[in-house]
């Protein structure tokens, strides 16, 4: 296992810097539409829309909702109403880490700092601003699955990221607080650290604060074996 010490970057997935309510985001979007169509249809047009949002088949939200609403004759006043909404849905459901801007900025003095994110472009960018997270100007590198067509776990989104903080894989460390990406970054030969009750990553923590001891003191937290699973 590499040595904390040779770490030149540190690359965030996205979901320990903003906390999304996916239940209570998806149950306000069925509360909203079950008016004028059936929310199991509409859910599972969703989820086949937003996939393919995900691998960049789509550009804007606007694009998104119209493939939700195919098929579903949906008035178009109704889905620029509901696009509208979304937005402001998103302001009560989307929740800055309270230490991301104290643990980004510390780190950002002696690591460069990158994002990959299988969230669209489009709404991180608004959550950001809505939360005040000025995260271009603390990201040296921001990845979106939107972008490259290719989604987290797989290895090549990491590569991606390693290449563009100019630094390889294994000067890397990826802080996540999902199994399946910290898989994936280990695969793709980074440290992990995992935010969370489990011990899954190189290094584990409790919540992001504990961040900067762990690269100020990495001696005081005792590194783990990571073994992943065969593909």
């Amino acid at each position: 296992m590499a040595d904390m010490l040779e770490t030149e970057a540190i690359i965030f997935d996205s979901s320990v810097i903003l906390k999304l309510d996916k239940k209570g985001m998806k149950e306000k979007t069925k509360e909203i539409v079950k008016d004028f169509v059936d929310p199991q249809k509409f859910q599972k047009n969703y989820e086949k829309a937003f996939k393919n949002y995900q691998k960049g088949l789509f550009k804007t939200t606007t694009e998104f909702f119209e493939a939700v609403f195919k098929g579903l004759k949906v008035p178009q006043r109704k889905i620029k109403n509901i696009i509208i909404r979304h937005d402001n849905w998103r302001r009560k459901y989307v929740k800055l880490n309270p230490y991301a801007k104290s643990v980004l900025n510390y780190l950002s003095e002696n690591y460069k700092l990158g994002l990959i994110s299988n969230m669209p472009k489009e709404w991180f960018n608004n959550d950001a601003q809505m939360t005040g997270l000025n995260h271009k100007r603390l990201m040296q590198a921001e990845i979106f699955s939107q972008e490259v067509g290719i989604l987290k776990p797989d290895i090549r989104i990491f590569a991606i990221a390693a290449n563009r903080l100019f630094t390889s894989p294994k000067r890397c460390a990826y802080v996540t607080n999902h199994k399946d990406e910290a898989e994936g970054a280990k695969r793709a030969g980074m440290q992990v650290i995992f935010v969370g009750d489990e011990e899954i990553g190189d290094y584990n923590i409790k919540n992001l604060s504990e961040l900067i001891d762990l690269f100020e003191n990495p001696d005081a937290f005792e590194p783990q074996e990571v073994k992943v699973r065969d593909k």
